[in-house]
């Protein structure tokens, strides 16, 4: 069954796969291509880059974010820059492409 979930303190609304029960823990999942790197301030999620691989035409940029959770972002090489192990960056995406699943202990 597909329903919406309400993320905590955020007021976005996501689709839920499951049946989850009011503040039952969930995974928020969105493809790394559907997010993207911006300046952390007023970002909805800030953290620190952790580690990037060049792959030909692109960066895989894995995050660390403020929560202690790690985010994969895709970034192209011909559209903007990549940064660099270390850097203070915002993540964000339209929360159509975040789903939101059973956690798991």
């Amino acid at each position: 069954a597909t329903g919406l979930c309400r993320v905590e303190g955020s007021g976005i609304m996501v689709p839920a796969r499951g049946g989850f029960q009011p503040g039952e823990k969930v995974l928020l999942v969105a493809r790394p291509e559907s997010l993207s790197l911006c300046h952390s301030e007023g970002a909805p999620f800030r953290g620190h880059v952790e580690e990037v691989v060049i792959k030909g035409p692109v960066a895989d940029v894995t995050i660390r974010l403020e929560g202690g959770d790690e985010a994969h972002v895709e970034v192209s090489r011909q559209k903007g820059s990549v940064p660099a192990r270390g850097d203070s960056v915002g993540v964000e995406l339209a929360a159509r492409h975040l789903s939101a699943v059973a956690a798991g202990d």
